[in-house]
């Protein structure tokens, strides 16, 4: 799943769940997943689709493989974790930039690595040996939000 793929949700036009719902959300019910697997199966279907082919065209296999996913709860389950960690590491899943700790200046009485921002802060981006330590693998800005 890269940012640049849709994600099974949207190749069967489902809603995809909220990050703290489970994955026996109702809308996903058995009779749901079907009826949406059907209507992606004729929607993208060259022959069979009523409408002139729309902008996005996913493949038998990719509808194929997104209800076989979002059918089985295991996997669902699985898939809307890795779903909600990628939204979660860097807003959209993306890596910004991959920096080195010895690229950074080090404050051995607070143990913290930090860099300057663009916005002028001269500690804007910082990184704790506890953050090493719960393997987060990201960096914090000044305010908080992880990146």
């Amino acid at each position: 799943m890269s940012p640049q793929q849709p994600t099974h949700y949207e190749i069967l036009s489902l809603p995809a769940p909220a990050p703290s719902s489970s994955s026996s959300d109702s809308a996903l019910t058995p009779e749901a997943l079907k009826k949406a697997y059907r209507k992606a199966l004729l929607h993208h279907h060259p022959d069979k689709s009523p409408s002139p082919q729309t902008k996005t065209f996913f493949s038998i296999d990719q509808i194929t493989t997104a209800f076989t996913v979002l059918s089985n709860p295991a996997s669902r389950s699985k898939y809307d974790q890795e779903l909600h960690r990628q939204a979660t590491t860097t807003g959209n899943g993306r890596v910004l930039q991959t920096v080195d700790l010895d690229d950074m200046q080090y404050d051995e009485g607070k143990e913290v690595w930090w860099r300057g921002c663009r916005c002028g802060e001269e500690r804007g981006f910082v990184v704790t040996v506890g953050d090493l330590e719960d393997g987060k693998g990201g960096m914090k800005r000044e305010g908080g939000k992880w990146w």
